[in-house]
C-alpha cells in the first residue's frame, strides 16, 4: 500500500517562532485510514501500513496473587504514592500493631518489601484503618482509632524505595473515632477524614507539612449515629461526598465544601433504606459517584446506585444488582484511569467493569481473581496505579492475605508506532492526511503554550507521560501543537 510524503508550510503564532519553523520545516503523509479518524486525533501506524486512532479496548484479567502477610489481617487500607510509584498497604499484624508494607507493580504482578511498624499500640478492638495520599506534599497519611487511649490518631509516611518511614503521631480527635474514611481534596489541597464519634458524624480537615500533620476543629455533619463512612472527592464539583449509615440502616449521602482548615456541609439525602454501605468511588470520566452496598431487604444482594452532585446537593438514579448473593460486607469499587471506568470487586472473589451512563450503571461479566471467596468482614482495599495503569487489590482469603494486580484493558499504542495527528475527519478506508514531525496541528483545545504533551493510552494528550512514554509534541497555543512523530 503506497504512501506519499508531502512537504507543507507551517503557520506559527509569532515571527520568532516562524523563523525557526522555516528551518525545521514540517510534513504530512497521505495514508489509508483503518477505522474512522477525527480531526486532531492522535494516530498509530499499523503493520499493514494503514493508520488508526489510538484506542483502549476493555479486557479484564487478573495476575497471580502475592502474599503480603502470612495470616488473615484484621483490617487493611491501600493507597498509591504517585511520586514514589509505589503501593502502600496498611494493616494490623498478628499482634495487632498497625504496620505498613510497600508494594511495587511490575507487569501483572506485585512484589512487597518488609513490613514497618507504625506504632507499638495494640488496636485489636479498634475500628478500620483509612489511608490517603496528599498530592501536594507527596506523602501518605494514615488515620486510625487508638482504642486503648480513646483517641483518633494520624501519622504521615514517606516512601523511599521499598520501605516507608513515619513522622510523629498526631491526635486528630480527643475521643473514640470509629468508622474512619479519608480522602484528598485536590482543590483545597487538604486531607479530610470523616468519623463516628459518640453517636455523631464528624469531619476534620488536615494540613500536611513535611512529615507532620495539623488539624482544624471537628465539624459535625450528622447529629445521630453515622456508621460505615465512605468518603471520596468529586473532581468536577470540587466537593467531598460522604456515604454513611444510621442505626436504622437507612443510608444517606452528604456533600462537603472545604475552606481553609474547616469544612461545611449541605443537607443529607437518603440514598436507600435498609442497606449496608460498602464503598463510594468517584468516576472521573462520568463525573459521578458509584455507591456500592448490601441490600438487607433483598438477601444482602450487592447493589450499586449512581450519585450526581450539583452544588451542595446530591441526587440518585435507580439501583442495579451486580451480585445475586450475599455480599458479606466486603465489596469495593475503584476508578481505573486506563479505561476511564470503575472496577467493582464483589464478595465472590470476582471483579467487574462498571459502565456509568447518565444516572444508571451496567456491569461486565465477572473475572475471578482468587480461588476462594474473600474472608468475611475483612475489607477489600483497591487502588489505581497510574504509572503501570493497573488496579491493585489487597484482600484476605483462606489463612493468608494477598495483593493482586488487575488489568482492565489494552491499548494499540506502543513506544514506537505513534506517527502523528490526523489533519481532518476521515471514514474507514479513506485516504487521510496525517501531520508528521514538525507540522503544527491546529485542532486541539485546552493546551498551555510552551508545555510538552504526551500521548496517553487512550489517545488523549497530557503533560504527564503515560505507559508507554510517548512524546506527542509541544504546544504553541491553546489549540496548536508542534507534532513530534
Amino acid at each position: 500500500m503506497a504512501t506519499s510524503l508531502i512537504s507543507t508550510g507551517v503557520e506559527f503564532a509569532d515571527a520568532t517562532v516562524q523563523t525557526t519553523a522555516a528551518v525545521a520545516g514540517g510534513g504530512s503523509a497521505e495514508i489509508v485510514a483503518s477505522g474512522a479518524l477525527s480531526d486532531g486525533s492522535t494516530v498509530v501506524i499499523n503493520a499493514d501500513g494503514t493508520v488508526s486512532v489510538i484506542t483502549v479496548t476493555q479486557a479484564l484479567s487478573a495476575g497471580t496473587r502475592v502474599s503480603y502477610a502470612g495470616f488473615v489481617v484484621k483490617y487493611n487500607s491501600a493507597v498509591y504514592d504517585e511520586t514514589a510509584n509505589k503501593v502502600v498497604v496498611f494493616y494490623l499484624e498478628s499482634n495487632y500493631y498497625p504496620v505498613a508494607i510497600v508494594g511495587t507493580v511490575s507487569g501483572t504482578s506485585i512484589s512487597f518489601g518488609s513490613p514497618v511498624v507504625v506504632a507499638s499500640t495494640n488496636l485489636y478492638n479498634s475500628n478500620p484503618l483509612s489511608a490517603v495520599y496528599d498530592v501536594l506534599q507527596q506523602k501518605v497519611v494514615l488515620f486510625y482509632d487508638d482504642w486503648n487511649a480513646s483517641i483518633g490518631r494520624s501519622v504521615v509516611g514517606t516512601v523511599s524505595g521499598t520501605t516507608i518511614s513515619f513522622g510523629s503521631i498526631v491526635t486528630f480527635y480527643s475521643g473514640r473515632s470509629g468508622f474512619l474514611s479519608a480522602t484528598y481534596d485536590a482543590n483545597a489541597q487538604k486531607v479530610v477524614v470523616v468519623n463516628y464519634v459518640s453517636g455523631n458524624g464528624f469531619a476534620v480537615v488536615g494540613t500536611v507539612s513535611g512529615t507532620t500533620i495539623s488539624f482544624g476543629s471537628p465539624v459535625q455533619f450528622n447529629n445521630v449515629n453515622s456508621f460505615r463512612n465512605q468518603v471520596s472527592y468529586n473532581v468536577a464539583a470540587q466537593k467531598i461526598v460522604n456515604f454513611f449509615q444510621e442505626s436504622s440502616f437507612n443510608c444517606y449521602s452528604i456533600v462537603g465544601t472545604v475552606s481553609g482548615t474547616s469544612i461545611s456541609f449541605g443537607t443529607k439525602v437518603l440514598v436507600k433504606a435498609d442497606i449496608t454501605p460498602l464503598s463510594n468511588a468517584y468516576d472521573k470520566n462520568a463525573q459521578k459517584h458509584i455507591f456500592v452496598y448490601a441490600d438487607r431487604s433483598n438477601n444482602n444482594y450487592g447493589e450499586a446506585i449512581i450519585g450526581t452532585v450539583s452544588g451542595t446537593a446530591i441526587s440518585f438514579g435507580t439501583p442495579v444488582i451486580f451480585q445475586s448473593s450475599s455480599m458479606n460486607s466486603i465489596a469495593t469499587s475503584v476508578y481505573d484511569g486506563f479505561i476511564g471506568k470503575c472496577l467493582t470487586f464483589n464478595a465472590l472473589g470476582s471483579v467487574q467493569i462498571a459502565t456509568i451512563s447518565g444516572t444508571s450503571v451496567s456491569f461486565s461479566a465477572t473475572v475471578t481473581y482468587n480461588s476462594l471467596q474473600p474472608q468475611f468482614n475483612v475489607p477489600i482495599s483497591a487502588i489505581y496505579d497510574s504509572v503501570s495503569q493497573k488496579v491493585v487489590a489487597a484482600y484476605a482469603e483462606g489463612s493468608n492475605s494477598y495483593g493482586v494486580v488487575i488489568t482492565s484493558g489494552a491499548s494499540n499504542l506502543t513506544s514506537e508506532n505513534y506517527i502523528g495527528i490526523s489533519d481532518g475527519a476521515y471514514s474507514d478506508t479513506q485516504t487521510a492526511t496525517i501531520q508528521l514531525a514538525g507540522a503544527v496541528d491546529d485542532a486541539q483545545s485546552g493546551l498551555t503554550a510552551g508545555r510538552s504533551y504526551y500521548v496517553q493510552s487512550d489517545g488523549t494528550l497530557n503533560t504527564t507521560a503515560g505507559t508507554p512514554s510517548v512524546f506527542a509534541g509541544t504546544a504553541v497555543s491553546s489549540t496548536k501543537l508542534i507534532v513530534k512523530g
